[in-house]
């Protein structure tokens, strides 16, 4: 038995007059605020007027009935008769049936309804009923019934007007979350059919919490819980209005509210644990009038305006206890005119007080500050580790999911990807997804440098992911990128100033972040604005990758991987600042110089060499010029070295700094990392027979050089696969150096040419000499013990003397004792040998 229906015409009447005339009123010329008033102020006088009868409402209500059974009875839904009959029963007859439909609430009152309805029969499967399609649906034959009955008229009216109410605005933004969480993703558009989605992919993140202002104690079970536990445990739990969701760009923020929103849609087990019956309005940041956020230094009035509502009263009127997603706290890091303090948007909304309301606000790191003094809980997603990884891949992979092949060097490379290795920034969905697609993935596995330049340079700013949200102008880029290349630059410096410390200390405290800030400014145009620079220090964050704050300083990179990409870009950045706009000879006391106040501070990490290295490989397969093909075309270095053995301990330019070091310390220091990098690039660009020229044809004799030359060529090598290392000492150019007396033991001369060169009295035990060519050089009494000559040219040596225990000879015969090795020495006939 039906229930009767209640119909107030007042009510209903006074809602179309107060959207028409406000409507009207705007159209003219009205301010929204002064239409909205006035619109009110009819509507209320409206509602006192007496109404004679309700045939409209039975026409409304004739339309309703007529609409539902349309929906149900075509072949659109897929509906079970059982579940098709409850519908049919009970879908009418909740007694605010009209308010439902007349009211700005529509659309989300009647699908809880519905879902209410579909639970009570265990046979109606709610997780594959499409609510959103149906009430969609329904609202769309209703509204052509109204359309098509000229007794509706006004309320025909009032139907076209209802796009511009709350209602529709927020449900619009919920949907849009729902579609990019059910739709394919963004490297699988093209196809319709594909099963590549969000939904599809979901692993639920891990988290740490960084504060938790609602509990004075921490719980030790508290982290055994899952991400859904901790959310479920806030909305329910506590009286606490805000929980920031911290993550790395990419890291699933945004999936995590399509994820909430998608449950909150068919209402499942996780909406009933999440949300219970409360209203869920959810928000992207970057959708909000900035103008409105700077004028009034507000965000509630930004929200207020965005949802078309009059008041905050309104707000609470219409979405009793309401749950706000607030989507891309950091999308609002552009906003002038608000101060340098965006946290202050935050308290304007505490103080709002909006009765019985939760905020969950998602943020990159850094923007909002953990100590943030509103009653809050923080928490700061994590990359995903071994078992989300796994998990991932058997989404992508399998028939029950994405059912996509995947290539098995990519499969393999994102199982292994590990802490101590380059591939460990490949560790957040986003990633996970660009490898997995294909999006230049084989490149990026042959290069780390190309891996790290795209996801710190280009994903992190350009977002491709925000193409899941529809943008009229196509605008998709984080408002961030206007200062791409300043917050980039930032980041170098952190990395260099952390270099400066030699690495002892591996985090910034805040006031050396604005000394770096205030460097820039003095050399970047765009900083010079005051706000420009404000907002670089608040928002230095956006483009990498960050530890959570920890009680070691607030500056500190997720991984050291990352510090040694960074440095390696501010190193070739000043190179190339040298060469560029320059089509004759650079002078090379110039590059000399900035050499010397680059390197004063200790050697180069291995890992910085080897993202150098990475980069000039890179420049030379894309055919780009840079400071790496300018020195390979115009060999600088032998001046450059020349110059560093003779003269720079005593001119004053390069040694201008002040250092706690002594001046043969620092020239070591200068000349270490000279080698690396200049190794590293030449590496690039050699051809088989090519060797780098450190010294001239007639290289000066105890020079610092020769005194430097262990700890400078016997530094780490740098490998880049398990069958190819970089040593420095190899491949070079050091004919007729004196390196008597010398201890070079364990240096790697592969491939190197270095003839008439004197060797005698050095230790050169553990030296690989393999593929070098020696010729005419004297080696006499040096010991050579365990050392490697496969392959050596030794024409016309001096080899009288040598220690040749355990050494591998030019034709790979080894013996560990001494006679055998002289004799079979001998026994190769190599022309000119002396032994």
């Amino acid at each position: 038995m039906k229930k009767k229906l209640k119909f107030n015409p007042q009510e209903f009447s006074a809602v179309i007059v107060e959207s028409i005339a406000s409507a009207c009123l705007a159209a003219s010329g009205v301010s929204p605020e002064q239409a909205e008033f006035i619109g009110k102020g009819l509507g209320s006088v409206v509602k006192g007027i007496t109404a004679s009868d309700n045939s409209s409402g039975d026409t409304i209500l004739a339309s309703i009935e007529k609409a539902t059974n349309t929906v149900l009875e075509s072949n659109s839904f897929e509906i079970p008769d059982t579940c098709k009959e409850l519908l049919q029963m009970n879908i009418l007859s909740f007694e605010n049936i009209i308010d439902f439909m007349c009211r700005s609430e529509s659309t989300e009152s009647l699908r809880n309804q519905i879902i209410q309805i579909y639970k009570e029969d265990p046979s109606c499967d709610i997780e594959t009923f499409p609510v959103e399609e149906f009430v969609s649906s329904i609202i769309e034959s209703f509204e052509k019934e109204v359309l098509n009955n000229h007794e509706l008229a006004s309320y025909a009216c009032y139907c076209m007007l209802r796009n511009n109410k709350p209602s529709s605005v927020i449900h619009m933004a919920n949907q849009q979350y729902i579609n990019s969480f059910e739709e394919p993703l963004f490297l699988h558009k093209d196809k319709a059919s594909s099963r590549v989605s969000l939904k599809n992919l979901f692993v639920l993140q891990k988290y740490e919490f960084l504060n938790c202002n609602y509990r004075e104690v921490q719980e030790e079970s508290d982290n055994l819980k899952n991400l859904q536990d901790v959310i479920g445990d806030y909305l329910n739990e506590n009286t606490t209005p805000f929980l920031f969701i911290e993550g790395d760009a990419g890291s699933g923020k945004t999936t995590l509210i399509a994820w909430m929103n998608y449950h909150y849609s068919i209402g499942d087990e996780i909406s009933e644990q999440l949300f219970g019956n409360r209203p869920l309005l959810t928000i992207r940041l970057r959708d909000l009038d900035k103008k409105d956020i700077s004028d009034n230094s507000s965000l509630a009035t930004a929200i207020r305006k965005y949802m078309n509502l009059s008041s905050l009263d309104e707000l609470e009127r219409l979405y009793p206890n309401a749950i706000m997603l607030l989507d891309g706290f950091d999308e609002l890091c552009m906003i002038e005119g608000i101060g340098i303090n965006h946290e202050m948007l935050l308290y304007d909304l505490h103080q709002k007080s909006l009765e019985g309301f939760k905020f969950i606000v998602t943020t990159r790191p850094k923007f909002i500050s953990p100590g943030i003094n509103i009653p809050s809980g923080f928490i700061s997603l994590r990359h995903f580790d071994e078992e989300q990884r796994e998990i991932w891949l058997n989404h992508y992979v399998s028939d029950e999911y994405c059912a996509q092949p995947i290539d098995e060097t990519i499969y393999s490379y994102i199982q292994s990807i590990d802490d101590d290795t380059a591939s460990c920034i490949c560790d957040t969905p986003m990633t996970l997804y660009m490898l997995a697609a294909k999006k230049g993935a084989h490149e990026f596995l042959d290069n780390n440098w190309a891996l790290y330049h795209h996801i710190f340079f280009e994903e992190l700013n350009e977002t491709e992911y925000n193409k899941m949200f529809p943008d009229p102008d196509r605008n998709y880029s984080h408002k961030i990128s206007i200062l791409r290349d300043v917050l980039y630059q930032v980041c170098e410096e952190i990395a260099y100033q952390m270099y400066q410390k030699e690495n002892q200390s591996f985090y910034l405290m805040d006031c050396d972040l604005s000394a770096i800030v205030e460097k820039l400014s003095n050399q970047i145009e765009i900083l010079k604005h005051a706000n420009m620079k404000e907002i670089a220090k608040r928002c230095y964050a956006l483009c990498c990758y960050w530890k959570a704050d920890s009680d070691r300083g607030a500056v500190e990179f997720l991984h050291n991987n990352i510090r040694d990409f960074f440095l390696a870009e501010k190193i070739y950045r000043e190179m190339n600042e040298i060469i560029q706009g320059r089509n004759g000879e650079v002078n090379y006391k110039k590059i000399t110089y900035r050499l010397c106040s680059l390197f004063q501070y200790g050697a180069l990490e291995t890992k910085v060499a080897e993202f150098i290295f990475l980069r000039a490989k890179y420049k030379v397969e894309k055919n780009e010029v840079d400071f790496a093909q300018y020195e390979y075309q115009h060999k600088l270095i032998t001046r450059i070295i020349v110059y560093l053995s003779r003269d720079a301990i005593i001119d004053s330019n390069v040694l201008a700094e002040k250092s706690f070091k002594n001046p043969v310390q620092r020239i070591q220091n200068i000349m270490a990392c000279t080698i690396q990098l200049y190794r590293s690039t030449y590496e690039a660009y050699l051809k088989e027979t090519e060797t780098i020229p450190w010294v001239s044809e007639s290289p000066l004799q105890n020079n610092i050089l020769i005194s430097l030359f262990k700890p400078v060529f016997c530094q780490t090598p740098v490998t880049i696969t398990y069958d190819y290392m970089i040593t420095l000492g190899s491949r070079g150019f050091f004919s007729n150096m004196d390196l008597r007396f010398c201890d070079l033991r364990n240096i790697s001369f592969q491939k190197s040419l270095i003839k008439l060169a004197k060797f005698s009295d050095a230790i050169l035990c553990g030296c690989d000499f393999s593929h070098a060519i020696l010729d005419g050089s004297d080696f006499s009494n040096a010991d050579l013990h365990y050392a490697s000559l496969e392959d050596a040219s030794l024409i016309r040596c001096n080899m009288t003397g040598v220690d040749l225990r355990g050494t591998e000879l030019p034709d790979g015969y080894m013996s560990v004792a001494q006679e055998e090795q002289v004799a079979h020495l001998k026994s190769l006939q190599i022309t000119g040998l002396i032994i």
